[in-house]
């Protein structure tokens, strides 16, 4: 990662400061070296001297006779009054500055194969629970400075796989600060759907195959939304219309449903979770009902289904009931875990839960 720029400032001001007073002990060597009064023999015995002037102490051990040594040691004295308060008030503004730039994520982050968060809300809040929860690294990004404090205070002052900085979701130094190259997807959480599909189309930009997930709150914009390039979209309205409904006649469904769309934080949870098949695993090849077997004896999960990539390159959930469907490499299989199941089904496919590239 590059040096910060108040870092860089910082390191000029020192190097500017170091470059007067070697200059200024040079010409006092020069000057006051070829004189047989002189106290100052030697380019080191001018060093001492020069710092012995600027640190006020002026041990009276060596001094300047000769009337141009006299002159750079004039300078070095005035140097000192005026530079001492100068350097120090310019390396507290610098590190103000620096605290204030970190503060707002101007350094950036190296995280890789984490998710960047785009806006904050309350839907943002649970959803980089989530994400984190489920062991993920999350980037956040916001416009608002005063949203900073308040995420930090949700999540920790401290916490090492949350990186959040401020800027503008149409701003390209912005998404450069997220690491958006190395980032595993993007969640879009704004409350304005005409801003989210303008962003959509600016992330397309910087990063064409970067996975995009969008909230939006009209449904209707689904579609227009998709066709920009988002790959799976979310719409409120939809998913609490049905809970609502599912709750007023099917009520243990509903309660069901909300328990398994959250993280499994224990035994006692249960959990939607994902795994991607690898090339070589013994899975390869199986039916869906040999695998089912599987995986209840090695981990006690239950496999709901798959999804694959289809030829046009979405992936695409099997809503088949069919029990001889053969599983393929890189499928990703859809079980139902609880906590230690999560761990053993971890262990035996080979791979963390999700999708992370």
């Amino acid at each position: 990662m590059a040096i910060p720029e108040t870092t860089m400032r910082i390191i000029k001001l020192i190097g500017t400061i170091l470059i007067i007073y070697l200059g200024l002990s040079l010409i006092i060597f020069l000057m006051e070296s070829g004189d047989d009064g002189a106290s100052i023999k030697t380019f080191p015995n001018a060093l001492w001297y020069t710092l012995v002037t600027l640190s006020t102490v002026g041990y009276g051990d060596m001094y300047p006779v000769t009337t141009l040594g006299k002159v750079a040691g004039g300078a070095v004295i005035l140097c000192s009054v005026g530079l001492i308060g100068y350097t120090v008030g310019k390396l507290g503004d610098q590190l103000i500055e620096n605290n204030r730039r970190k503060f707002l994520g101007m350094n950036g982050t190296d995280f890789k194969g984490h998710y960047i968060v785009v806006g904050w809300n309350d839907v943002s809040s649970i959803v980089i629970g989530e994400l984190l929860s489920a062991g993920f690294r999350v980037a956040v990004l916001t416009d608002d400075e005063r949203n900073i404090t308040e995420i930090r205070s949700v999540f920790g002052e401290k916490n090492d796989r949350l990186f959040i900085c401020f800027g503008l979701y149409e701003n390209d130094a912005a998404y450069a600060r997220t690491n958006i190259d190395d980032a595993a997807g993007a969640i879009l959480l704004c409350d304005d759907d005409t801003r989210t599909l303008i962003i959509v189309l600016h992330i397309r930009q910087i990063r064409p195959d970067l996975k995009i997930t969008a909230y939006i709150q009209n449904s209707q914009l689904r579609r227009t939304v998709e066709n920009a390039g988002v790959s799976y979209v979310v719409s409120p309205n939809e998913v609490i219309g049905r809970m609502i409904a599912s709750a007023t006649f099917e009520p243990d469904v509903s309660v069901f449903l909300e328990d398994i769309l959250s993280t499994t934080t224990s035994d006692a949870d249960l959990d939607i979770q994902e795994y991607q098949l690898c090339d070589g695993h013994e899975l390869v090849g199986r039916t869906m009902r040999e695998a089912y077997q599987m995986i209840s004896d090695r981990s006690s999960a239950r496999l709901l289904t798959y999804s694959r990539k289809s030829p046009a390159g979405r992936w695409e959930i099997s809503r088949s009931i069919d029990a001889e469907q053969i599983l393929h490499a890189d499928d990703f299989l859809i079980t139902i875990v609880n906590l230690d199941a999560a761990k053993r089904l971890g262990d035996y496919l080979g791979v963390p839960q999700g999708r992370r590239g």
